[in-house]
């Protein structure tokens, strides 16, 4: 018996020195896809003298600048095949193209059909289709053509230097632009960052850091007696100087590739845009009657005084304009009631829509309304029992406190916190209405004073205790009721003219179940999230045998997105996020889900010092490591990516484990066979020994 206890005690031993030297050793191979890797590109307008630009783009088009960022840690991927996308913002969500359709297919950069998750549109087509737009070249900085892909350097930067993109739209939409990478993730080391989530890597630095860039409106056309914007059935045309003298329509084929709608059609903002060669140009309206004058002093003295906050370079009637170099502005003042105001709206470009999930934090950049000056308010909505969603308060913005206007050109920011949103109660970010301002009266400063958020009226929600403390609890309930009692009412200033834009919220944790169209729950349905213009799913996972499913912060995307549920049998659904909540209203209230606070795989939040704080953020260690100041998602995810690093296992650690389970089991059977020899009676005389 002692032989056999010695040579089982020496195996468990030789065993778990076998796992504590070899396993580290051990590696997976990831069977993920070659996962995208963006980053942000500086970008700068070539017709600016300080641009460094070469000298060949022309002079029709829209020119820009690409240099990596300064930062190493944002720049494309070191020695890679690299791609350069142009996005558009259009509701809210980027539309991104590599300039050519074929490509923007492969790439799934795409529209994407809800039943078959296909590309149904390439997302060059969709900007063709909208914008007019057309891409013209990529050079270096030597005004070179080259081709993509490009490769990088060792440090991440584009081996041919700088870049210049070239494309033409005839307006003027607010561009940025990326590089992208494909990473294939190979042979992974289980103790390393190697299986994280695609998209991880897809969202690291999508939007949170890219302004981009607009090319200044060519002018716009204003009513002389409101200052209010001229919109359709208004045109502007172009007419260029002959060399008898006259002056007739300039023609497509007198720019570049035809590159030119002459005349252009006024929207709601009463922009025109004409991008064209040097030389000596007019303008005439069709439909409208501009303010008569033989100088711009005789012109001025017939506009509201206000007009000097609010446009410049006032055009007088037959006026010739000389373009050499720059392109030339002029805003032009109509007859008052000669030409249709134009309507009150939040224009769907430019705008860019998104949360810090980290922060529980909604981010509205670079959005544009239709009119100088409007009043914007943003607000939360909750379901009304009937399908749909009704006002449930007005959100603070973080930098500007309860009042917010747009400035002389129409543009905000917002910056809002959703960490005391009641998730129970199916609050959720709704809409904003902008209000039309009178502009011949007292105008709102350009930059009112920021007023701080007091944080005891706006207590962040700590998921590890929802609520925070019980005073806070019991506020918070009292007012919910009060809401729920007393809903907002649809217009409050029922005299004063607004709009109203609607917004799909994004949550930054889901928890709940699938369910089809006619509201039953899918068992074991496969999950899919979806963003509007990128044709591969940002993350998928599967429901269990009833249903539940829940995705985590960290596989969370930052933009906005729909759920598609695949059933085993192949059949599916398409739900927005407003609908998942609707539908999992009670499940939500009943376990309190917090939809809007970051939660990790591990059940933590490591952030939640960020939603306490006001942005513009300086962040707190987490796990050990600084988070550098932030104001964007792109610091917030590096420092995500190095919490994830810190918390995979360690296959070390787990190697210790292992050896000192098996060293315990041995000692543990040693110990019991030396207790049972000790107090085992002694053998009979003659007995064989064991």
């Amino acid at each position: 018996m002692i032989n056999k206890i010695q040579r089982l005690f020496s195996l468990t031993v030789l065993l778990s020195l076998f796992i504590f030297y070899l396993f580290p050793l051990i590696t997976v191979k990831a069977e993920e896809e070659p996962a995208p890797k963006w980053a942000c590109l500086n970008s700068k307008r070539c017709d600016l003298a300080d641009a460094n630009c070469s000298a060949n783009f022309v002079g029709n088009a829209h020119t820009a600048r690409l240099t990596v960022n300064d930062n190493p840690a944002l720049r494309p991927a070191s020695s890679r095949p690299t791609y350069i996308l142009e996005c558009f913002n259009i509701d809210g969500s980027q539309v991104c193209t590599t300039g050519d359709s074929a490509r923007d297919l492969n790439f799934k950069l795409c529209t994407v059909d809800e039943d078959t998750s296909q590309c149904k549109e390439d997302n060059k087509t969709t900007l063709v289709k909208r914008y007019e737009y057309e891409f013209q070249n990529l050079f270096d900085g030597n005004g070179q053509t080259v081709q993509m892909p490009l490769m990088t350097t060792a440090d991440g930067n584009f081996a041919t230097g700088a870049l210049e993109w070239q494309d033409y739209t005839p307006g003027n939409e607010l561009r940025s632009f990326y590089s992208l990478n494909f990473i294939t993730q190979g042979v992974v080391d289980t103790g390393s960052l190697g299986g994280v989530q695609q998209s991880l890597l897809e969202f690291i630095t999508t939007q949170g850091d890219c302004d981009g860039i607009a090319w200044d409106p060519y002018g716009v056309v204003f009513d002389s007696a409101t200052l209010e914007p001229v919109s359709s059935p208004t045109k502007v045309e172009l007419m260029k100087k002959r060399d008898n003298g006259s002056f007739t329509r300039v023609l497509k084929d007198e720019v570049f590739a035809g590159l030119i709608t002459n005349p252009q059609l006024l929207q709601e903002d009463g922009i025109f845009n004409f991008n064209v060669k040097d030389g000596t140009y007019q303008l005439q309206l069709l439909g409208s009657t501009i303010v008569g004058g033989l100088t711009v002093e005789e012109v001025i003295a017939k506009l509201h005084p206000n007009y000097a906050k609010i446009y410049s370079d006032i055009y007088v009637r037959d006026e010739p304009i000389v373009q050499q170099g720059a392109a030339e502005h002029r805003d032009i003042p109509v007859v008052a009631g000669s030409g249709t105001i134009a309507a009150l709206k939040l224009m769907p470009e430019d705008y860019s829509y998104q949360v810090i999930p980290q922060a529980s934090r909604i981010l509205i950049k670079n959005a544009r309304v239709s009119h100088p000056y409007a009043r914007i308010k943003p607000y939360s909505v909750i379901p009304d029992g009937q399908g749909g969603f009704r006002r449930y308060r007005l959100l603070k913005d973080e930098q500007k406190g309860d009042v917010v206007f747009a400035d002389e050109k129409g543009r905000f920011d917002l910056i809002m916190s959703m960490a005391d949103f009641d998730s129970a109660g199916g609050e959720q970010w709704g809409e904003i209405v902008v209000e039309k301002t009178d502009l011949t009266k007292t105008l709102p400063p350009l930059a009112p004073t920021a007023t701080p958020i007091p944080r005891d009226v706006v207590p962040p929600v700590d998921p590890e205790s929802p609520g925070g403390t019980s005073f806070n609890q019991f506020k918070n309930s009292i007012l919910s009721l009060v809401r729920r009692l007393f809903p907002l009412p649809r217009d409050v200033y029922a005299q004063v003219q607004s709009s109203v834009t609607k917004f799909e919220p994004i949550p930054v944790y889901l928890e709940g179940y699938a369910y089809d169209a006619a509201g039953k729950i899918i068992p074991n349905a496969k999950v899919s999230l979806y963003l509007k213009y990128w044709g591969k799913p940002a993350f998928e996972t599967t429901a269990d045998e009833k249903g539940y499913f829940k995705i985590t912060s960290e596989n969370m995307p930052s933009t906005t997105f729909s759920i598609k549920y695949t059933s085993p049998a192949g059949q599916t659904a398409t739900v927005s996020t407003s609908k998942f909540i609707t539908q999992n209203k009670d499940y939500i209230a009943e376990n309190k889900v917090q939809l809007y606070t970051y939660q990790n795989k591990a059940g933590k939040n490591p952030y939640a010092a960020l939603a306490k704080q006001p942005y513009p953020f300086v962040s707190p260690k987490v796990s050990g490591q600084p988070v550098s100041a932030v104001g964007d998602q792109t610091d917030v995810n590096k420092s995500l990516v190095s919490t994830l690093t810190e918390t995979v296992s360690n296959p070390m650690i787990l190697a210790g484990v292992i050896l000192l389970l098996l060293l315990g089991t041995g000692g543990i059977m040693l110990g019991i066979f030396l207790y049972k020899k000790n107090t085992a009676p002694p053998p009979e005389p003659g007995a064989p020994l064991e």
